[in-house]
């Protein structure tokens, strides 16, 4: 795992200390449950948020006609803007500030996302979302994030 620092300056607490919300991944608001921010199809999400006790969820509804997707968004698109909209209404359900929060992401997309967040982590990141990033984790898997948050 690569750690690094934002040139804004040294993330305020140690991230086990912070609140998550992310991008199209697991995201945890500290001792009050996951949240889940995925750009792919909510009929996909809806049973693995089920599943893994996900509280709340936000995906691209993707219209599907005669049993077959259509290429077509229905409703309001989950993009850059709108992930780091999700994780500061999170972060207020929950009643925590913005600062207090984890933000996780993989591509340029995820941005807005990272910058919300009190740290953000770049996970198997694009080279540019990695320039915005706290942390940097190169492995292919949740488990070093659920680590540094002590999950």
């Amino acid at each position: 795992m690569t750690t690094r620092y934002r040139s804004r300056g040294a993330p305020k607490a140690d991230c086990a200390s912070w609140t998550a919300a992310g991008d199209g991944r697991s995201t945890t608001t500290q001792n009050n449950g996951v949240a889940l921010e995925w750009p792919a199809a909510g009929a996909a999400l809806a049973p693995l948020a089920e599943a893994w006790g996900v509280h709340a969820y936000c995906a691209n509804e993707l219209e599907v006609r005669d049993g077959h997707l259509t290429g077509k968004v229905l409703g309001d698109v989950v993009d850059r803007a709108a992930k780091a909209a999700m994780l500061r209404a999170w972060a207020e359900d929950a009643g925590l500030t913005p600062e207090q929060a984890v933000g996780v992401g993989d591509g340029a997309n995820d941005i807005d996302l990272l910058e919300a967040a009190g740290c953000g982590v770049a996970l198997c990141a694009k080279p540019i979302l990695r320039e915005h990033a706290d942390v940097v984790v190169d492995v292919p898997s949740f488990t070093p994030l659920r680590w540094l948050l002590g999950l």
